[in-house]
């Protein structure tokens, strides 16, 4: 048994509030960031989840301008081409 309820409403509803506490401040974050391009990050506490396979030109393909974002390539990568003549 998960929860033991009482006759006593007063424990049940503490019970209740502690689950719904514990539920929000131990489950991991359920939405994210989806990423398919070259872009600015710029929401700060957001994980950016790459979609895809980034391939850039030249210059600057990922730029992060907050503090605490979480950029995860989930497998992807971003490449850099460079053209010689």
């Amino acid at each position: 048994m998960l929860l033991k309820i009482h006759n006593n409403s007063t424990n049940y509803k503490m019970y209740i509030l502690l689950f719904i506490i514990s539920f929000f401040l131990f489950s991991p974050k359920i939405y994210s960031i989806s990423l398919t391009t070259c872009n600015t990050l710029s929401s700060s506490g957001e994980t950016y989840i790459l979609q895809n396979d980034i391939n850039k030109p030249g210059g600057t393909c990922i730029n992060i301008t907050a503090n605490n974002i979480t950029l995860d390539c989930n497998n992807h990568k971003i490449i850099k081409i460079q053209i010689l003549v």
